[in-house]
């Protein structure tokens, strides 16, 4: 392996190196990674996610409409070999013990809360799912119709985005409970706690139900995510 980078970060925040993997460990790494796709083909079947793609504040989509948009002037032979046509990913274990899902929640402001409450209240179900909401000194909670591999927050990013296509208000998206809380203090404001997602339902859940909702959850609380880790080659 050779070493890319080694860096002490700030706030003490730790330290940090990064490595290349090539010769035998570049192909034991890739063995292993056909394995893994050949294992989850077979044991479901071929009906299967072997992987599932994270495009968060790095945006995957816009890097792609950028790539599009270079192809109508690029040269024919350098389409497929332009650095634009790539990304760089980080291959991840969700079950790892490291990779802590915390939840995504909602607050709408200036809006009619009651006239909101009023509608999902006659959604709601007798059981399903709960999800918590506060507005100033009130709180409450709603039922969802969502099962076990039926995600919540895709019911109330639905229920929210319909809303808001006839009703006024601004959606945004908290990452800290104890933010909300506050937050939801101000008039004319609705906020809605999410449960976190469990890793044991993330690739039955996208099987079901297709693309995640956005911000549907975050990897870590907040507070901790105050680095990003960024590899580059300069051509």
């Amino acid at each position: 392996m050779q070493k890319l980078y080694d860096s002490d970060l700030m706030l003490d925040g730790g330290h940090i190196s990064g490595w290349l993997i090539k010769g035998n460990e570049k192909l034991q790494l890739e063995t292993s990674i056909r394995d893994y796709e050949t294992y989850e083909v077979q044991k479901h079947r071929g009906q299967c996610l072997a992987y599932a793609v994270g495009d968060g504040n790095h945006s995957l989509a816009s890097a792609k409409a950028y790539y599009e948009e270079l192809k109508t002037v690029l040269p024919e032979k350098n389409v497929s070999t332009h650095p634009a046509r790539y990304a760089l990913c980080e291959l991840n274990n969700i079950h790892d013990p490291d990779l802590v899902f915390e939840p995504i929640h909602r607050i709408i402001r200036h809006c009619e809360p009651a006239k909101m409450l009023d509608t999902l209240n006659k959604n709601s179900v007798q059981e399903g799912i709960l999800i918590d909401w506060v507005s100033g000194e009130n709180t409450g909670t709603i039922q969802t119709p969502c099962g076990e591999e039926q995600l919540p927050i895709a019911w109330l990013q639905k229920f929210l985005d319909k809303w808001l296509e006839t009703n006024t208000g601004e959606l945004d998206y908290i990452h800290d409970a104890a933010a909300l809380h506050a937050l939801c203090k101000e008039e004319n404001s609705i906020g809605f706690f999410l449960p976190a997602i469990e890793k044991r339902n993330f690739f039955p859940g996208i099987l079901s139900n297709g693309v995640m909702p956005r911000k549907a959850f975050s990897v870590g609380e907040a507070r901790d995510k105050r680095y990003y880790c960024e590899a580059r080659e300069i051509l």
